[in-house]
């Protein structure tokens, strides 16, 4: 993506656009992370992905012009037919029919994709998102989701919530910012806490240094900023953000390296 749609330098919408619009240059290569939970209670797929016919010029036909010229021209995709979620579950032998539940951050074209391929699963998103979804054009008629309601029960410092396991310890938490009724997932163990965080931030320096990419809305982000710099100050806390290379590195990591680490080293994504 553009370099100043990845992280800004305006708080102001108009300004921001103008810097996007003119910028020139483009951040390397990004990655687009799915997560498998296997969990005592079933198989979990937090976000779908990227469909690689987002290749494809038509792609976009059916979203609004905003929509149409930002993906044609301040984003440039190349996803292997390979690399959808569908097919790299399949390389470890897990079918669509195998997870139990889909459980989605937020409803964009890269987190969606591979819906269409998993028409028997259960869907799960909070109806905030649901209900602010720009991105509905791609997704199938017989999409039904479970609609969450979340609750004003606090889990850590996360305000909103809604328990996802009978056990409880797999919550859907709200982070705003990125979209109106954008979560995380909190997955709890005996050791550390585990953020899927979407895009709330796109890099974790993003959270670090409070900078916010170009869909962000600055209120909102920095309250859900505030609430995981706060959890992770209060437990050893793994950060996943969807589009950060080092996120499959901070989890890789020996849980046991993080028990009582101080925030400064154990940091938000213990990155």
């Amino acid at each position: 993506m553009k370099t100043r749609a990845h992280t800004i330098r305006h708080s102001n919408f108009a300004r921001r656009l103008f810097d996007v619009i003119t910028d020139k240059n483009f951040t390397g290569d990004l990655p687009v992370y799915c997560w498998l939970i296997e969990h005592p209670e079933g198989r979990f797929l937090i976000d779908a992905g990227y469909d690689s016919r987002v290749n494809n010029p038509g792609y976009f036909r059916q979203a609004n012009a905003l929509e149409r010229w930002f993906s044609s021209t301040q984003v440039t995709t190349k996803v292997k037919k390979s690399e959808e979620a569908v097919n790299q579950l399949s390389q470890i032998g897990i079918t669509p029919d195998d997870i139990d539940a889909v459980i989605f951050t937020h409803l964009h074209v890269d987190h969606v994709g591979d819906v269409p391929k998993m028409r028997n699963a259960k869907f799960v998103v909070n109806e905030v998102e649901l209900q602010n979804n720009s991105h509905a054009f791609l997704l199938p008629d017989w999409f039904s989701p479970v609609k969450v309601k979340l609750q004003n029960e606090r889990v850590g410092e996360f305000s909103r919530t809604f328990p996802l396991t009978a056990a409880g310890d797999m919550h859907l938490v709200a982070t705003p910012g990125h979209t109106k009724g954008h979560c995380s997932i909190l997955l709890e163990t005996d050791q550390v806490d585990i953020l899927f965080a979407g895009d709330v931030v796109y890099d974790t320096d993003q959270l670090t240094n409070n900078t916010l990419s170009a869909p962000n809305d600055k209120k909102s982000s920095m309250e859900s900023y505030r609430m995981i710099k706060t959890h992770g100050m209060n437990r050893p806390l793994i950060v996943l953000p969807s589009h950060d290379e080092k996120s499959v590195k901070s989890l890789e990591q020996p849980f046991d390296n993080l028990v009582g680490l101080p925030i400064e080293v154990a940091d938000y994504a213990c990155a």
